[in-house]
């Protein structure tokens, strides 16, 4: 696990099937395990090598049993989710996938954790026995397959700074020269959350972000993000005219294009009309091009599948900049790897330092 990920598919491709992804499942219901053993046995090549009900007992056997993967619930007895995370990754990191509700409390719960180490979290499992079950277990097996994937040396803690710059509010085209357009998915809260606080507000930029993750999250996210940050940091939604110091968050399940008139830009967002084909960061990419030319910039962070390079691509063509996450920082390695390998990239950064990179080519 502490090898490059490419390094692991190869080695898996030259010696045959991999084995089993071996996962300890912690959760302080009984019912919950039961549910999530389910879900992941019923796969060949997943393994549950034990459960526990808190996150002391974890410790105890993520030492013992070294597995691949920990699904970890956030309210617990005796050591909850984020104290459990903060062992961990000081003793055996490994990936985590975190069990959250998502109320309000619950969500800021759960972005915690993400920013102490955890790799993914999913809603928990409810109205079990019902034809949502089917779904649910696709999205818990996928996550779990999706974190056995991760390099160990690529988690880590993200440092959030404690009293972020008041806030502006930049209005207008005339107070939106740039725009960032932004596009992550598997892997990408930790580079969002290492990113979008520390950007400065006061520069006269509007950034767009696609983010391949459930719509329903991202409100939540905005929110926790706008908590943490200068920026105001808004869900995004059809009709909205871009103002610098603020950022606009959009769900790869949208299609979002610029229409610029009267010295104002728009958002306009659609569905995808090609729901089981990734394309929302190109087109994102290609309409700020068109519309901001040399002022347009082009962010690639963690992510799996191409989406995003041919963007690159077109920014490029119309004099604008691009950047990208350093492979070996990201979670997921495919969609920076594929980006680089599509495009002469001007900037390859890890992360941590992608928002002090991104301030200086707007002050230019």
């Amino acid at each position: 696990m502490n090898q490059m990920l490419a390094t692991n598919q190869d080695m898996e491709s030259a010696a045959g099937p991999a084995d089993p992804i071996k996962v300890i499942i912690v959760d302080d219901s009984k019912l919950i395990r039961r549910a999530v053993r389910g879900f992941l046995e019923a796969e060949p090549d997943i393994d549950v090598v034990a459960e526990a009900e808190n996150g002391a007992q974890a410790l105890d056997l993520v030492s013992k049993l070294k597995p691949d993967v920990i699904t970890l619930d956030v309210n617990m007895p005796v050591m909850d989710g984020i104290s459990t995370i903060k062992h961990l990754m000081i003793k055996f990191p490994l990936p985590a996938v975190m069990l959250s509700t998502l109320t309000d409390e619950g969500a800021k719960v759960t972005f915690d954790a993400l920013r102490y180490g955890a790799t993914d979290f999913m809603l928990k499992p409810s109205r079990l026995g019902t034809k949502e079950c089917s779904s649910q277990q696709d999205e818990i097996v996928q996550r779990v397959k999706n974190a056995a994937k991760v390099s160990t040396g690529s988690i880590r803690y993200v440092r959030i700074p404690k009293s972020p710059k008041e806030k502006t509010a930049i209005t207008g085209q005339s107070g939106c020269k740039y725009a960032v357009g932004i596009g992550a998915s598997e892997g990408g809260y930790g580079p969002l959350l290492n990113i979008i606080p520390a950007l400065d507000p006061g520069r006269p930029v509007a950034t767009i972000i696609v983010f391949y993750t459930g719509a329903q999250y991202l409100e939540a996210f905005a929110d926790y993000l706008t908590g943490c940050s200068g920026l105001n940091v808004v869900r995004a939604k059809d009709g909205m005219q871009l103002q610098g110091g603020a950022c606009y968050l959009l769900s790869g399940e949208e299609y979002a294009t610029l229409a610029s008139q009267d010295d104002a830009c728009t958002l306009c967002i659609h569905p995808n009309p090609f729901p089981g084909r990734r394309g929302s960061i190109n087109m994102m990419m290609f309409s700020m091009a068109e519309t901001f030319g040399v002022h347009a910039r082009g962010v690639i962070l963690s992510g799996i599948s191409e989406d995003g390079s041919e963007g690159l691509r077109e920014i490029q063509r119309h004099g604008g900049s691009t950047y990208v996450q350093a492979p070996a920082t990201c979670l997921h390695r495919e969609m920076p790897a594929s980006a680089i390998r599509s495009c002469e990239v001007d900037n390859i950064v890890s992360d941590m330092q992608m928002a002090s990179t991104l301030n200086i080519s707007v002050s230019e």
